[in-house]
């Protein structure tokens, strides 16, 4: 990154920017000319989230939070190519239930694309989206295996396919740390339960002798983790392999160190929050994170900005969560950028997903890189790892291959 970068001269950058994309010729709604798909007639794209914004998984609110204040920081810029954006949210509670009612209330109001924060409520939505709105972007925020499952005919994810991901965590804890004694610890919910069912033998097939699976109860079922960590102490496992919320994971670490455990643990992309390191506090250190994405307290122009715009419009979001959702508001904004120029000013769903699909970039928000043209359910092939000291996050593993399907 070059010295000297300020926030205003970012500012500067991107608002330069934005002024060329506005001065191309531009039509409103779809390529008939009508003002429809979610695009009112003064050119106001509307993006509806499905979002965990109650229930014990609330938290994760964060990733829909920082994609709607990303939205809005590019209205309060000038818009798009005079377009602007208009978020609205429906409370998914962050289950399947929750998830079936929120995608119900969405489809009737029309929406450009929806955001479905959630594994779980996104599974849930696929048949009626499938019934209702087939051709509708569909973004999801959680396992790729299910948005890839899923066979929509628009949908794009962020995060790896979950059982991939950990294929990657064995490989690190075999090849890098020379570890054999290791133990899966999983939500027992589609977060979870693809690791569970495909990672022991692909752990037995990499040489590891003891692999063991400790299933952990969502949120809303239990929060009470005391039997789950005595049984993983009786192990002794040398890494615990992690796949869950970062909640969960903070109360199983705290419970195995109370406990007076030494094994480490590696949390995947979306329990790793810069928060951790406040709740965890000691049984944090020595903690793995995978990662695709800069460490929001950053010294970086890109960090600073998502901070210094999070502070007033999304002050509880403005952590790691916030930050992949802030990315994903880039990613959205490339994807509309990249159609009207495509399609010569003319903005439609259809242009919108064909550019999703083609869409490979280097950094962008706070993400490294992004590619949706293998495969649209995830963005990444390659992942980072940080470990927890006393002072930090330590950079220990770059540019790490997600192993391919078994």
């Amino acid at each position: 990154m070059k010295k000297g970068f300020t926030i205003a001269a970012g500012l500067a950058a991107l608002a330069l920017t934005l002024s060329a994309c506005s001065n191309a010729a531009v039509t409103t709604g779809t390529a008939t000319g009508k003002a429809s798909e979610g695009i009112s007639d003064k050119k106001v794209i509307t993006i509806a989230e499905s979002s965990p914004e109650s229930g014990p998984g609330a938290s994760a609110a964060a990733y829909t939070a920082g994609l709607k204040a990303s939205l809005g920081y590019l209205n309060k810029q000038g818009g798009l190519s005079g377009y602007t954006f208009n978020v609205t949210t429906v409370d998914n509670q962050g289950n399947a239930a929750g998830g079936a009612s929120a995608i119900r209330q969405i489809l009737q109001t029309k929406p450009f694309a929806v955001v479905i924060d959630g594994s779980a409520s996104f599974q849930a939505s696929v048949d009626i989206i499938k019934t209702q709105d087939p051709a509708l972007p569909t973004i999801g925020l959680g396992n790729a295996q299910i948005i890839h499952d899923a066979q929509l005919q628009n949908a794009f994810g962020l995060f790896s396919n979950y059982t991939r991901e950990c294929y990657m965590q064995v490989d690190y804890a075999v090849k890098n740390l020379g570890l054999s004694n290791l133990a899966l610890v999983y939500e027992d919910s589609p977060t979870g339960q693809g690791p569970a069912a495909n990672c022991p033998a692909y752990a037995a097939k990499e040489g590891v002798k003891t692999f063991k699976s400790y299933a952990v109860p969502p949120p809303a079922v239990s929060t009470n983790y005391d039997s789950i960590a005595a049984q993983i102490q009786q192990q002794q496992p040398q890494l615990a392999l992690f796949f869950g919320s970062n909640g969960e994971m903070v109360g199983l670490q705290k419970a195995s160190y109370n406990l007076g455990s030494q094994a480490k643990w590696i949390g995947f992309a979306p329990s790793y929050d810069i928060t951790y390191l406040q709740l965890a506090g000691p049984a944090a250190i020595g903690t793995y994170f995978d990662v695709f994405q800069q460490p929001v307290n950053s010294d970086t122009p890109e960090a600073k900005l998502f901070n210094k715009v999070m502070a007033t419009a999304a002050p509880n979001a403005a952590n790691s969560a916030g930050g992949y959702g802030w990315s994903y508001g880039f990613i959205i904004t490339q994807a509309v950028k990249n159609a009207l120029k495509a399609n010569k000013g003319v903005l439609s769903q259809a242009g919108f997903a064909t550019a999703m699909k083609a869409m490979k970039t280097g950094p962008i928000g706070l993400l490294y890189s992004t590619d949706f043209t293998i495969d649209p359910s995830t963005s990444i092939s390659e992942l980072n790892i940080y470990q927890v000291t006393g002072t930090g996050l330590n950079l220990v593993g770059k540019n790490l291959p997600i192993p391919a399907a078994q």
